[in-house]
């Protein structure tokens, strides 16, 4: 649905045209409002549009017509309304007058003033595109004469019966769709993939036509024109629009309510009986189909359709509630009257009387609507950076950053910098001032020096035991916290080829030996005997290979000390290599603390540089270390383990092909040495040290960051 509407005259400031009037288009038209206060409505049906004017301001124009002059308009409207009424107001209301373009400037001229409006409005095609590709509205149809053949059709849905008893359905439908959540869960999450994705997308858009169609047969059951339906494209996604703005002059705010209700209300139904056939139908297309329009007519409804924040069904919900029209223009003109109350004390006139609860709620929702926009476009700009090449990513980045956040806050110090004398006049500027300064200062002074390493403690003379070979596991007979002593036995595997081959090889040697032995009574072997000699001796050596290779197979712990760790994944019957870790042994009672630190703080590390390390555990004792050593380059992969986020660690890394974690950003290996007289833990552990590192500032890492990106993405 879409509405337009604009503000009311007063808040054009004012400009100095001669005292002769110019003359209003003659087919304006003046309408009654819905507003408590009494206000009317200019009726463009040029370009199709309302505009709110009070009631002082609707007896000058209903006098404009009599009066050739400024200054007999003003003491004709000032015996009418019985106050006086002042030129100013009157060059003010005639400014917005010809900035709307409702005045006829004369034979001539009007044709003069329409090309010049064609000819600031023209861009070219690159700013064409900036300006319009967050959000376009392109007219499709004229939807009328479709509207009125048809509404026969529809009038049954309107009638309170029916619409009592698709609520009820749908009630029922989510009461039995519980019963099957798992189901129901199942099939979602099978949506998870392109062709699921397409799948809503077509549904989404069918729902989406019928949500238009809601608000145009609810607008023409209220006498409203509709003239015309077509897409808009938000962020290049096309979406539908209805043009209803026609709705403003209806003088029933329970109509305009209901208008404001029919797409959220069709979108709803369609959940409401959707769900009651996902329940009932059988597995199949028809299902599939009932299961989509469930899903997206709820959630499309409740999170998109009701948000308050932008210009769908719940801001002109909001809008008609509140009795508030043109609700965001008139809320962000109080949000920055109150800002600079509060802030400089100006004691400005507020922009418009109104009840103090009211103006109120209209403050709350102008800086609700601020911080929803500042990440609102603060994520599109993010998003658009990362779904596009580089170039056009950064180009429509920094177009969202400047132009939607940085352009509203220019125009605001803009009119800080114009209201400076009244400002610096007040005692209260001070406040803001000194505010200001500390920020600056918070952010200019190098004032932080910690530099925080996730990290891993453990015994400096830990030994990494691996098996030396291949093998399947036969005996596991090493446990943690076990104290063992050099050769004790750990692992004990098997090699079946190993036995095969040594069993084919006594079977050589057996032979061998045989024809050794029988050689007197054998010319051949008796010939042959330095032959016979050379194979035995052949296969003594393989046998004292395979000895030595079975012998392997049982992992014996290199020297004695404590068990810190045995593989929990290790059990019998598995294959390993000999790149699969068996157990760490801890052969000694120092310690040392191995960790990575980040590139941007790598510079503010040195050697020698004094530090803390604080376990996870908040019931383990923390340790002093000091850094010992730095690495040059950056780590190819994350070797401990328990630091990557995939193991709950703070490293974001991520594992490849072969299962190494490889780290988002680029991480320096630290090494730290502990001091203090306490035992060191058998168990590692994983925690943070805090180094006191080189002071920097805020806006010191900020800037390098910017320019790291910046360095990155051009491609230097």
């Amino acid at each position: 649905m879409d509405r337009a509407v604009s503000g009311v005259a007063a808040a054009i400031p004012p400009s100095a045209p001669g005292d002769r009037l110019a003359t209003l288009r003659e087919d304006l038209e003046l309408q009654r409002g819905t507003a408590t206060n009494g206000d009317w409505l200019i009726y463009d049906p040029l370009r199709h549009r309302y505009i709110q004017i009070d009631q002082p301001t609707f007896v000058v124009l209903s006098l404009w017509k009599w009066h050739a002059t400024a200054s007999a308009l003003c003491d004709h409207a000032g015996q009418v309304l019985g106050t006086p009424v002042d030129r100013a107001e009157i060059d003010r209301l005639t400014s917005f007058l010809d900035n709307h373009q409702l005045t006829d400037g004369g034979a001539g001229s009007a044709w003069r003033r329409q090309a010049a409006l064609a000819h600031n409005r023209h861009h070219s095609p690159i700013m064409w595109l900036m300006h319009n590709y967050l959000f376009v509205k392109i007219p499709l149809v004229s939807p009328e004469p479709f509207l009125r053949l048809t509404s026969g059709l529809v009038a049954p849905f309107f009638r309170p019966l029916l619409q009592r008893l698709v609520l009820a359905l749908g009630l029922v439908g989510l009461y039995l769709a519980s019963r099957e959540w798992d189901r129901f869960a199942a099939e979602a999450r099978d949506l998870a993939s392109i062709s699921g994705l397409t799948e809503i997308a077509v549904v989404l858009f069918a729902v989406k036509g019928l949500h238009e169609l809601g608000h145009a047969y609810t607008a023409l059951r209220y006498g409203c024109r509709v003239p015309s339906m077509g897409l808009a494209f938000m962020m290049m996604a096309p979406l539908l629009y209805t043009d209803v703005t026609d709705a403003w002059r209806l003088s029933d705010r329970r109509e305009r309510l209901a208008i404001d209700l029919a797409g959220i209300a069709v979108e709803l139904g369609l959940a409401c009986l959707a769900t009651v056939a996902w329940v009932f139908l059988a597995d199949g297309m028809a299902r599939h189909t009932a299961f989509l329009i469930a899903t997206t007519s709820w959630v499309m409804s409740l999170a998109i359709n009701l948000n308050p924040f932008m210009r769908f069904d719940g801001y002109y919900i909001l809008a008609d509630l509140l009795r508030v029209p043109n609700l965001q223009t008139r809320a962000f003109a109080l949000g920055r009257w109150w800002m600079r109350e509060v802030l400089f004390g100006l004691q400005a006139a507020c922009p418009e009387p109104m009840p103090s609860r009211l103006r109120a709620v209209l403050i709350a929702y102008a800086y609700s609507i601020w911080a929803y926009r500042l990440v609102l476009f603060t994520g599109i700009a993010v998003l658009v950076y990362g779904h596009f090449f580089k170039v056009l990513g950064v180009v429509l980045f920094l177009f969202e950053i400047v132009y939607f956040i940085g352009r509203p806050l220019a125009g605001e110090a803009l009119v800080w910098w114009q209201l400076r004398r009244r400002i610096v006049s007040h005692w209260r500027f001070l406040i803001p001032l000194g505010a200001l300064g500390v920020v600056c200062a918070l952010a200019i002074v190098p004032w932080s020096s910690d530099v925080r390493i996730p990290a891993i403690l453990e015994g400096d003379a830990i030994t990494r035991v691996f098996p030396p070979r291949a093998g399947r596991i036969v005996a596991i007979p090493a446990v943690a916290a076990q104290t063992v002593a050099a050769s004790d036995l750990l692992l004990r595997l098997e090699q079946p080829d190993l036995a095969h081959e040594r069993a084919i090889a006594l079977a050589q040697l057996s032979a061998v030996e045989m024809r050794l032995d029988r050689q007197s009574a054998d010319l051949e072997d008796l010939s042959q005997r330095q032959v016979l000699e050379g194979e035995r001796a052949s296969v003594r050596a393989k046998l004292d290979g395979l000895a030595r290779q079975t012998a392997e197979l049982d992992v014996r712990a290199p020297r004695s000390g404590t068990l810190v760790e045995v593989n929990p994944a290790l059990h019998v019957g598995q294959w390993i290599g000999p790149k699969e870790q068996i157990a760490l042994l801890d052969g000694s009672r120092g310690g040392r603390v191995l960790g990575y630190a980040a590139e941007d703080d790598l510079w503010r590390l040195k050697p020698q540089q004094t530090g803390r390390f604080v376990p996870d555990n908040m019931l383990a004792e923390a340790f002093d270390v000091t850094v010992t050593e730095l690495a040059i380059t950056g780590a190819a992969q994350i070797d401990l383990a328990e630091l990557a986020s995939s193991n709950g660690g703070k490293i974001e890394a991520h594992a490849d092909v072969h299962q190494k974690l490889i780290p988002s950003t680029a991480q320096f290996l630290v090494a730290m040495a502990v001091h203090g007289s306490g035992p060191i833990p058998v168990a590692r552990i994983r925690g943070i040290v805090v180094v006191h590192g080189v002071a920097e500032s805020f806006f010191s890492s900020a800037w390098r960051r910017v320019l790291r990106i910046l360095v990155r993405e051009s491609g230097l």
